[in-house]
This record gives structure tokens, sequence and C-alpha cells, in this order.
């Protein structure tokens, strides 16, 4: 806190935001290495319980609950919108500006839904149904009306947070650092886009790498509504609804899948 209350105190307009090197130190190193982490325990945890199934033991290792992984994601929803905050207010960006909508940017809008559609529904047929069961993500599919619940808080929290971090002010900043090199200017805005979407993409590496590849697709087209419109609110709102969507369609291929067990 102590070095934080600095830094904010320090920086002068016209420097580089330090609160801007925080939050890009978190985007592009510290959350990446904590879902490695994660995924490499994943992967050990899953050999783990196969090798005693296969052996016609008993596991006691279980994968964490889907209460305690909602809870893990909106404290670090949480942090990234700090984070995102104050570097945009040491910056001087204004993340919930809100431009006049006309029929061209609502048009932008619901291109990128169609758009964003599509991709979801290419990685349901990238995958074939015994790759689906193996996700991790299975597990967290809502079933009851509290998971509902805890899913759509973390929905609207994600949709909000990750399009400040990322969309806004980690691309703002970025950027930004990419225009301070000589004849780099000009390049600015595709390199921040391909890099903000490639961090973007590696935080849901434990969905699985063709997961991570959609996303990133996913991420591309975002940031071009982002530009496009001038305003997060669009992307945030998309992302939230999406996210809820994707969850529900999730649910139905759920169902789908361990009827489809028993059958068997």
């Amino acid at each position: 806190m102590v070095f934080v209350t600095v830094l904010l105190f320090r920086y002068r307009p016209g420097m580089i935001a330090p609160m801007s090197v925080l939050l890009l130190t978190y985007l592009f190193v510290l959350l990446p290495w904590g879902v490695y982490k994660s995924v490499r325990i994943e992967e050990a945890q899953r050999a783990s319980r196969k090798a005693a199934q296969d052996a016609g033991r008993t596991t006691v290792i279980k994968p964490m609950t889907p209460a305690r992984i909602y809870l893990n994601t909106l404290i670090n929803m949480g942090l990234l919108l700090v984070l995102a905050y104050l570097a945009a207010r040491q910056a001087g960006v204004d993340l919930w500006r809100v431009p006049r909508f006309g029929m061209r940017e609502w048009i932008a809008c619901v291109v990128w839904l169609v758009a964003s559609v599509l991709v979801s529904l290419l990685g349901r047929a990238w995958r074939k149904d015994a790759e689906l069961r193996e996700m991790p993500m299975v597990d967290l599919v809502p079933r009851s009306r509290n998971d509902w619940l805890a899913f759509i808080s973390v929905a609207i929290a994600a949709g909000i947070c990750e399009e400040a971090a990322y969309r806004g002010m980690g691309f703002d900043a970025v950027r930004q650092w990419i225009s301070l090199v000589p004849g780099a200017a000009p390049l600015a805005v595709p390199v921040a886009t391909v890099l903000l979407a490639a961090a973007f993409a590696f935080t849901h590496l434990v969905q699985g790498n063709k997961s991570a590849i959609l996303v990133f697709v996913m991420a591309l087209l975002t940031q071009a509504l982002v530009l496009y419109t001038g305003t997060l609110i669009g992307a945030m709102v998309g992302h939230a609804l999406l996210d809820i969507v994707t969850a529900y369609r999730s649910r139905q291929l759920v169902r789908r899948l361990e009827a489809t067990a028993i059958e068997a």
C-alpha cells in the first residue's frame, strides 16, 4: 500500500503513469503466472485421478468446487478493476465515457454479437464429445438457482472488470508506450490489440488450448468494437450477456452429454 501511495503522489502529467506499470505487470506477468500454475496443478490432479481410477482405487483428490472458483474469480475481477481504475485516473483516461451512439454504432454492436456467436459455435463444432467431457469448465456449468445467481454475478463482474483492464486501460497504456518508440506510432494500435488479446487468451488457458485460441479471436473482435464505437460500455454489456448465453448453451450441452453417457 505504501508503494502504491508513493507512486500515485510522484506521478506528474506527461510521464508514463506508474499505476499503468503495475496494471501491465499484473496483466502480462502475475496473472499469466498464476494461470500457468493452475493449469499445471489441474493437469497433475487429473492424471492422479485417472491413475487411481485405472487401478481401481478411490482417489481423495477432488477438483475445486464451483463456489470456490466463483469466489476466486470475483476477487480477481475486483483487483483488475481497482488497478484499471487507479491507472486510468492517474493517466486522465475516462473508462466510462459514452459518446453519442448512432445507427452505425448499433450496427457494429450487432455485427460483433453475431460474429461472437459464430466463433462460439465454431468452438462447439471444433470439439468432439469425448473432448468436451474432459474439459474442466464442464464442472462449472450452473445447475441450480444458486449456481445461476453466482454465475451471473461473475459474468457481470467479468464484463465490467476485464473490459476495463484489457480493452480499456491496458490497451491504452501499451498503445501509448509503443507510440513513444520513434517510427512505431502507426503500429501502436494493431500491436497493442494483439498483445492484449494474447494476454487475455492466456488467462483462459485453463479451459484448454482450443478455448484460448477462440478467446484470442473474440478479444480481437471486441477491441475492434471498442475502437469503432469509442466506448467500453457496449463491450462490457455484450461480454456479460455472451457469457450468460454461453453458460446456458453449455448447460444444454452437458445435459446431452450426460444423457448420452447414461444410454451408453
